[in-house]
C-alpha cells in the first residue's frame, strides 16, 4: 500500500470536510421530514404513535432523571421522564442502564399527564432502591 504524504492527508481531509459540508443540508431535510411524518401519523391514530421519541411543537427532548443506584453488575440506572408532551400528546417514561462503555434505554411507557409519568420514574426508582424492582 502506498504511503500518503502530508500533502495527500491534508488534501482528504478538506475532502471530507467538503463533503460533511454539503450532506448537513441533506441530513436536516431528512430528519425533519421524518419528524412530520411522525407527527402526522400521531395526529391520525395518537394511541398507535404513544411511544414516539418526536416531542410536540419541535421541543427538544427534555428528560428528568431519578438515580436508582447500581445494579448486581455495576451498571447505573436510573429511571426516567419527559417533561415535554410527544407528538402523540404523551409523555414518556423509560430506565436507563449506564456502563462505562454504553448507554441503554428500555422500558419504555407513556402516559397522558406529566403528574402520572414522574410518579411512575419516582416509584419505580424507590422500588429499585428497597430491591423490590
Amino acid at each position: 500500500m502506498p504511503q500518503l504524504t502530508h500533502g495527500d492527508k491534508k488534501h482528504l481531509r478538506d475532502l471530507n470536510t467538503e463533503i460533511a459540508r454539503r450532506l448537513q443540508p441533506l441530513f436536516r431535510d431528512l430528519e425533519q421530514t421524518t419528524r412530520e411524518i411522525e407527527a402526522a401519523g400521531a395526529k391520525r391514530d395518537p394511541k398507535a404513535h404513544k411511544l414516539s421519541r418526536v416531542m410536540a411543537d419541535g421541543k427538544p427532548a427534555n428528560w428528568r432523571y431519578y438515580r436508582a443506584g447500581k445494579d448486581g453488575k455495576g451498571r447505573t440506572i436510573r429511571f426516567c421522564h419527559t417533561s415535554w408532551k410527544n407528538v402523540a400528546g404523551f409523555y414518556l417514561f423509560f430506565r436507563e442502564v449506564r456502563t462505562a462503555k454504553q448507554i441503554k434505554r428500555d422500558q419504555w411507557a407513556a402516559r397522558k399527564t406529566r403528574k402520572e409519568v414522574a410518579a411512575l420514574a419516582r416509584r419505580r426508582s424507590q422500588q429499585f432502591k428497597e430491591g423490590t424492582a
